[in-house]
């Protein structure tokens, strides 16, 4: 999945020589590469064939 700042933030971190700015942006990164993981295994879970609740597999199919 690709990554995707809010442009607000984006302004913010493009071509910053500040320090402070430029370890933000490597956290934030790294948040925003924890979310996409968390996002893609809550994807894989809700996909997964539930045996006592097939209503919900029928709604999930898409």
């Amino acid at each position: 999945m690709a990554r995707h700042r809010p442009a607000a933030l984006e302004k913010i971190f493009r071509n910053s020589e500040d320090p402070v700015i430029n370890q933000v942006e490597a956290q934030f990164g790294n948040c925003l590469t924890l979310y996409e993981e968390l996002e893609e295994l809550c994807l894989v879970v809700r996909l997964w064939p539930r045996e006592n609740h097939p209503e919900e597999n029928r709604q999930i199919a898409v």
